[in-house]
């Protein structure tokens, strides 16, 4: 299971945890030597770097880059 746990969806970057690691990823996405990050950074990120926090699971990374390219391409980011 992979775990969506912060997004800054206007420039589609995203921190899951996964295999017991924090990573952070960003278009194009891979998981090809994923930037790994600890918790502090995960906590400064949704504290004053404008990430979002999330609570989400999915189960292939496949879903996962399906669900942020979307999220990205449909400007759901933006305050409406």
């Amino acid at each position: 299971m992979i775990k969506l746990v912060a997004a800054q969806y206007k420039i589609g970057m995203a921190i899951v945890f996964f295999s017991q690691q924090y990573m952070v990823l960003k278009p194009p996405y891979s998981t090809e030597k994923p930037c790994i990050i600890g918790k502090s950074e995960v906590e400064k990120a949704t504290s004053n770097q404008g990430f979002l926090a999330e609570d989400k699971d999915f189960a292939t990374f496949e879903e996962l880059f399906k669900f942020l390219g979307e999220k990205l391409l449909k400007g759901e980011w933006e305050t409406k």
